[in-house]
């Protein structure tokens, strides 16, 4: 009979669900007061974290639902009856998947993403947006196989890990954390997607009213220039620097 040994595989599950309405959303949830009076707290949020936009959140994923996918996260410590893997690479047959073991953990490939990368679209194309990730923690998963263990079986599917094509089995999770994002016209409330970069054109430099409506800054503001080996300062003029004009 042949003798067996235990492949266990401790990672992270992560739940995603995305709840998102359009330009149309007026509209679209009309006679649903609820949805309508959630929608429009989120779209006047200035940030996440303004009195009761959390409680926005989850009450809008409740409310509509949204898209769920599951994904299984890319390591996680791997030990075969108890034991790391030494350092290996290892591939299949058509060189399609790399397969890594680093200090027995198992780095795997596939198509997991942090929530806004796997709902990009969605947020893109949205009024409002809310992601929701339910993250079970050191989740445990094992399969019991015979000798001898042959890395190259190894195979991460449809989200899931499996040997030989045998799927592992789920043994517990022992805990769960969930985390919510809000995106109104694809952006996070109060986190303006600017690149602070400036360029010169036609022999001037161009700053966005955008910046300037960050720091404050009012027409008429004025700028001492001082200039460096290869950089330029803008210092705000006082009053008594206006004096020493007038008296020049």
């Amino acid at each position: 009979m042949p003798e067996k040994i235990k492949l266990e595989f401790i990672s992270d599950i992560y739940f995603y669900k995305c709840a998102y309405v359009g330009d149309d959303w007026e509209e679209k949830y009309k006679d649903n007061e609820t949805v309508l009076s959630l929608l429009s707290k989120l779209i006047s949020a200035e940030t996440p974290e303004d009195d009761g936009i959390a409680e926005a959140m989850e009450d809008l994923i409740r409310e509509i639902g949204g898209d769920e996918e599951t994904y299984l996260n890319q390591n996680g410590d791997f030990t075969v009856d108890g034991k790391a893997l030494d350092d290996i690479d290892e591939y299949d047959e058509d060189d399609e998947e790399i397969y890594s073991v680093y200090d027995g953990s198992l780095y795997l490939p596939g198509n997991f993403g942090d929530a806004r990368n796997v709902y990009e679209s969605q947020i893109k194309k949205s009024k409002v947006c809310v992601l929701e990730n339910t993250q079970n923690k050191k989740h445990i998963a094992n399969l019991e196989i015979d000798r001898p263990f042959d890395a190259k079986k190894l195979k991460y599917k449809d989200g899931w890990i499996e040997y030989d094509g045998k799927p592992f089995e789920s043994e517990e999770s022992m805990g769960c954390a969930i985390y919510r994002e809000l995106y109104v016209d694809g952006d996070e409330p109060g986190n303006p997607s600017l690149d602070y970069i400036v360029e010169v054109e036609h022999g001037m430099i161009l700053i966005s009213d955008e910046y300037l409506g960050m720091l404050g800054v009012e027409d008429g503001t004025r700028y001492k220039i001082k200039l460096g080996r290869k950089q330029i300062r803008l210092i705000p003029e006082t009053d008594e620097d206006e004096d020493e004009y007038e008296n020049d």
